[in-house]
């Protein structure tokens, strides 16, 4: 039969492994995963404006630009 300094060592080592495996969830997570909108918003912007200037692209307006780039964003999703 086990005695109780064993039971809690193998309790807290069990918490200390379970702590280390979530932490490694977490830096998996902040290392895979997109960290923000506002710099995956810049990619956008960027991709949309070399592919302006690659098709030689351009608009009457802000408005019909920003439309566009909309555009742009829902198809680069899409793909």
């Amino acid at each position: 039969m086990m005695d109780k300094k064993h039971v809690n060592s193998t309790v807290f080592n069990i918490m200390v492994w379970i702590l280390f495996m979530l932490g490694c969830l977490l830096s998996f997570i902040v290392i895979f995963c997109p960290s923000s909108e506002s710099s995956s918003s810049v990619d956008v912007d960027e991709a949309h404006k070399q592919w302006m200037m690659e098709f030689n692209r351009t608009y009457v307006n802000r408005s019909e630009m920003e439309m566009r780039r909309e555009i742009f964003k829902l198809n680069l999703e899409y793909i």
